[in-house]
């Protein structure tokens, strides 16, 4: 960080030396193999997203403007942002408020108009395989206040599978099967809360344990807990 905000450099290449690739209000992702780059005008508006191979530190805009939320896999990523001006900067109340939740190629080509931004209330997780997208899901109606209240909605990124979830919870991860891991927003004095594994059709909920926070890495859960004492504790998601 520095003064005029974040500076993100491409380093480990081959002659050995860091390569700034940009400056400024800016936030980076991995998307496959590739780094996506949120960049921002001098006024404050989300500009055109950059591209960045990391392996050679080059760099191209692409024809897009929004906020980049999540990678997936194949390079491709998803992005807020207006689709009746993608090329034109647009404010972050614009974006977030009216925009749409974006499919995006390394080419800067719109794959699909996924969701509203507006009901997205944090940055969605992908499944390993990158066709499962899982966010704490706010409904059109809900009035202003804490998120703890808001459910998650599981999407198939390809639009044709979708789950709601309307407990209150946030997802942590979601599997190759649209299957997800859950928190539910019920949090004791120890700042623990419910983690629960809910099926592809949302119709199994099975609850796994207290935790205070918690990853999935391959097909394994490990999750912090604090009931007795603080413990790492791992589990099993593989399908029997």
């Amino acid at each position: 960080m520095s003064p005029k905000g974040t500076t993100v450099y491409a380093v480990g290449l081959p002659d050995g030396a860091p390569v700034q690739i940009a400056q400024g209000k800016v936030m980076a992702l991995w998307a496959g193999n590739f780094v996506v780059v949120t960049t921002m005008t001098k006024s404050g508006k989300l500009s055109r997203v950059l591209l960045v191979d990391p392996s050679t530190g080059e760099s191209k805009q692409l024809p897009v403007c929004g906020m980049v939320s999540a990678g997936l896999p194949d390079g491709t990523f998803l992005m807020g942002g207006d689709p009746s001006a993608l090329e034109a900067p647009v404010s972050l109340a614009k974006a977030v408020g009216q925009g749409r939740l974006l499919h995006i190629d390394s080419a800067g080509k719109v794959l699909a108009d996924i969701a509203p931004i507006g009901i997205v209330s944090s940055p969605p997780v992908v499944s390993k395989n990158g066709k499962f997208i899982a966010f704490q899901s706010k409904p059109a109606d809900a009035p202003e206040g804490p998120n703890t209240r808001y459910g998650f909605t599981v999407l198939s990124v390809d639009g044709t599978s979708r789950q709601q979830q309307d407990m209150p919870c946030f997802p942590v991860a979601v599997m190759d099967d649209g299957s997800a891991v859950a928190m539910k927003c019920e949090f004791d004095e120890r700042n623990t809360a419910p983690l629960c594994l809910v099926s592809s059709d949302g119709q199994t909920i099975k609850d796994i344990g207290r935790a205070v926070s918690a990853a999935v890495m391959g097909e394994s859960l490990i999750y912090a807990s604090n009931t007795d004492r603080p413990t790492i504790k791992t589990m099993s998601l593989a399908k029997e």
